[in-house]
């Protein structure tokens, strides 16, 4: 009983608190880091809907955008069944983007809609869809997504962030448990 030991200085006692401290501060800041890296920008919803087969004068193709970065606006361009890109100005309002055409699709055939994107999270995003104009078909719905969901809203993300918590406070649990297991056996040999 002459000497006190390793464990018994203060110096790994600070160490090992100081440790743990590193240890959550580190699952912490990934949990919370980590989120808006599933942020990427997507099309939420068309009108006409990719495809889709409309009739009547098709005046707009309406793109519904989740997690676009509006500093960087979009670019979407329509092109008839022989390639041709018809004209139209394009309009963002936040998440929408609307090409306003100036001479309405009236003409059989299949149409392409191209379009690029960034996200919030910079990552950017190149796609196309297309839809058919048939005499007589119904026209376009227009946007009937629920737009009242917060932009961004994942509960992917949320679920992840949970389960990340959780794996992280059964890892502070047992390393308490461990310590507790470790003094207590300490105790024991140093009575």
């Amino acid at each position: 009983m002459g000497s006190l030991g390793p464990m018994h200085s203060p110096a790994p006692k600070r160490k090992l608190r100081a440790l743990l401290l590193a240890l959550c501060l580190t699952l912490l800041g990934s949990l919370l880091i980590t989120s808006p890296a599933f942020a990427h920008a997507e099309l939420r919803q068309s009108s006409p809907e990719g495809g889709e087969t409309v009739g009547g004068a098709v005046h707009s193709i309406v793109l519904q955008f989740f997690d676009l970065d509006v500093a960087n606006p979009p670019v979407a361009k329509i092109f008839d069944a022989a390639g041709n890109e018809l004209t139209g100005q394009l309009n963002l309002d936040q998440q929408r983007l609307v090409i306003a055409l100036v001479d309405p699709i009236t003409t059989p055939g299949e149409y392409l809609v191209t379009y690029n994107m960034t996200g919030v999270d910079g990552d950017y995003t190149e796609d196309s869809f297309t839809f058919r104009w048939e005499e007589g078909a119904p026209e376009p719905k227009g946007i009937t997504a629920d737009l009242t969901v917060p932009v961004g809203f994942d509960t992917i993300n949320y679920v992840l962030l949970l389960v990340g918590a959780a794996i992280a406070a059964y890892i502070v649990h047992r390393f308490m448990m461990a310590l507790r297991d470790h003094r207590a056996a300490q105790a024991a040999a140093d009575a």
